[in-house]
C-alpha cells in the first residue's frame, strides 16, 4: 500500500483488445487511480496475423504516457527510462527486438547510451524476455546475447523480466562476464495464472513453478532490498544487495528463506514438453523437494 509505482514487465494483457484492457483496468480498479503504473510491453501487447507481419498495440499509447525519452516515436511509451530517487529505470520493449535489423540497431544503441551516461547510484532495467530463460522450450537468442553484453558491460544491478511463467532469480556466475564491475541479478517471475514447467538448465540460486507471485523492491543509498511473494501474501524470496562507497555489490540472502521449501511441482499438462532424459534430469534435481 506504500508503493510509490507498480511495474510491470509486459503481457498486462493476454490480446490487446478492450475486452482484455476492461479486464485489467477492472481488476486494477481504484489501485490504478491512486498509485502509478510503470510499464513493459510484452509479446501479448502485439497483434499476430498470419498472412503480415505483427503490429504493435493500438491501445497502448492511448492507455499510458511515459516519459519521452526514447530513440524515436515509432517507440513511444515502450523504449523509455525514469530518474527516481537515485535510481534510473529503463524500459525495454524486448518482443520489438529481431523483428527487424534496422530496429535491432537502434535498441542497441540507444540501451547502450543509456546505461553509459547514467548518473544515478543504482540502476534497474525491466523487459519482457529474460537473457536467461526460466522455463522449458524457450530460446530467444537474437535477444538474450546482445542484450546480456550490454547489461553487463554497464553493470546493471536488477534486471526484472517475464515471459516464462515461472520465477527464477540468480545472477548465473559460470556465464557471467568476468569483466563486468557488478553482475546483474537476472529475476524472472509471474503474477498471472498461466503457469510452466522450470527449464532443466537450473542457472538459477531461487526458482519455483506452478507459483503466482509479485515482488516488493525498495532502495536507500547503498542497500536494495528484494522481497517475493505468494498472492497469498507469504514470503517466497529474500535478499539485499549492498553497494559500497566504490559501487561494487555484494549479495545477502536473508536466513529465512532457507526454511521455505521451493515449489517445483509440474504444471498439468507440462511434462509433453520434455524429452524423457529431461524429466528424468528435472526429478532427480527436486527428488527430495
Amino acid at each position: 500500500p506504500n508503493a510509490d509505482f507498480i511495474l510491470f514487465v509486459g503481457d498486462l494483457v493476454k490480446e490487446s483488445n478492450e475486452e482484455y484492457w476492461r479486464e485489467f483496468f477492472y481488476a486494477g480498479g481504484w489501485i490504478f487511480g491512486m498509485i502509478p503504473s510503470v510499464p513493459a510491453p510484452g509479446n501479448h501487447e502485439y497483434d499476430e496475423h498470419v498472412f503480415q507481419s505483427r503490429t504493435f498495440s493500438k491501445h497502448w499509447n492511448q492507455i499510458f504516457t511515459m516519459p519521452q525519452n526514447g530513440p524515436s516515436e515509432k517507440f513511444k511509451n515502450r523504449l523509455y527510462y525514469i530518474d527516481y530517487q537515485g535510481v534510473r529505470f529503463v524500459c525495454v520493449d524486448s518482443p520489438a527486438y529481431a523483428d527487424n535489423s534496422e530496429d535491432d540497431e537502434t535498441i542497441r544503441s540507444w540501451l547502450d547510451k543509456t546505461l553509459a551516461d547514467n548518473p544515478k547510484r543504482w540502476v534497474v532495467v525491466f523487459t519482457h524476455y529474460p537473457v536467461y530463460y526460466c522455463c522449458q522450450g524457450r530460446d530467444e537468442k537474437q535477444y538474450q546475447d546482445p542484450a546480456k553484453a550490454i547489461f553487463e558491460n554497464h553493470g546493471v544491478d536488477l534486471v526484472l523480466q517475464g515471459h516464462d511463467h515461472t520465477y527464477c532469480r540468480g545472477q548465473n556466475l559460470p556465464n557471467a562476464d568476468a569483466n563486468s564491475k557488478n553482475h546483474p541479478m537476472y529475476i524472472v517471475s509471474i503474477a498471472g495464472g498461466k503457469m510452466n514447467g522450470l527449464n532443466t538448465s537450473f542457472w538459477s540460486d531461487r526458482y519455483a513453478s506452478n507459483t503466482q507471485l509479485y515482488q516488493n523492491i525498495s532502495f536507500s543509498s547503498d542497500t536494495m532490498s528484494f522481497q517475493a511473494f505468494t498472492v497469498a501474501g507469504d514470503l517466497y524470496d529474500d535478499f539485499l544487495i549492498v553497494k559500497n562507497k566504490d559501487g561494487i555489490n555484494r549479495i545477502i540472502e536473508s536466513p529465512e528463506i532457507k526454511g521455505i521449501d521451493p515449489r517445483v511441482e509440474l504444471p498439468e499438462g507440462e511434462e509433453e514438453k520434455y524429452t524423457d532424459e529431461e524429466l528424468m534430469k528435472y526429478r532427480q534435481k527436486f527428488q527430495d523437494k
